[in-house]
């Protein structure tokens, strides 16, 4: 625009998704409701929870339960999550979880190697409850203001997920999904910089230390277990 100065990080920011990219389609089984307390806003969480299942025929020592959950106002559509829970076998070492989780998709991998990386053992998680990842999140831009999805997402998770061991997130802003590059990428870091953030002040998780914290993975150990659980260490070898 004619007399504009725009810096390049204005130029090359994507802007945030007006539609959802989570659950487009909606969710189509049956699903549970949870109100929300929001002042005189009918705010509320609705939510489909599948059983406990295998992660795969070769794997029977971790299993997985999906989570897929609509944020409404007034009825209306306007925020989604998707949240995996994995439950462990006690005898299961660093390696096989590694391995098992490698089995089925890269992105299990990738959780499981934050996790073998930062814990000698996924033990010392793992004994004490289920995995929590919020793997998935969106708002709409115009919804996002006031702390309806703080609201919304902590109600959930108070609700269904109160026996966790770990909750862990990676912040990554969805725009930017598969379109990371060299012009944009400034504008990236800014954006995961104020995801972080959001985080930390929505969830209290906290960045996990080294490479994986500056590549977006955070986390939160229930305060029932905060003297049980031992902090990451960040990048080490499984035994």
């Amino acid at each position: 625009m004619t007399g504009s100065h725009l810096t390049s990080n204005q130029i090359d920011r994507i802007p945030r998704h007006d539609r959802d990219p989570v659950l487009s389609d909606g969710v189509a089984h049956p699903q549970k409701v949870i109100p929300v307390a929001f002042g005189r806003e009918p705010l509320e969480v609705r939510y489909h929870r599948t059983g406990w299942r295998h992660l795969s025929f070769e794997v029977n020592e971790i299993k997985r339960c999906h989570t897929a959950a609509l944020i409404l106002t007034d009825g209306q559509h306007v925020g989604s999550l998707e949240v995996n829970e994995f439950r462990v076998a006690p005898s299961l070492t660093s390696n096989e979880f590694l391995e098992g989780m490698d089995t089925d998709s890269q992105a299990t991998y990738d959780l499981a190697d934050v996790l073998c990386a930062n814990w000698y053992e996924i033990g010392a998680i793992s004994d004490f409850g289920d995995i929590v990842e919020l793997k998935r999140a969106w708002m709409s831009a115009r919804f996002s203001n006031r702390g309806r999805f703080a609201a919304a997402a902590n109600a959930l998770i108070g609700r269904l997920f109160k026996r966790r061991s770990l909750l862990i997130l990676k912040a990554f802003p969805l725009e930017y999904e598969g379109n990371v590059t060299e012009g944009n990428n400034d504008s990236f870091i800014l954006r995961q910089r104020a995801m972080k953030r959001h985080y930390q002040k929505i969830f209290g998780v906290l960045p996990f230390p080294g490479t994986d914290g500056e590549n977006g993975w955070m986390y939160s150990v229930p305060e029932r277990l905060r003297d049980i659980i031992p902090s990451p260490l960040g990048r080490v070898q499984p035994s």
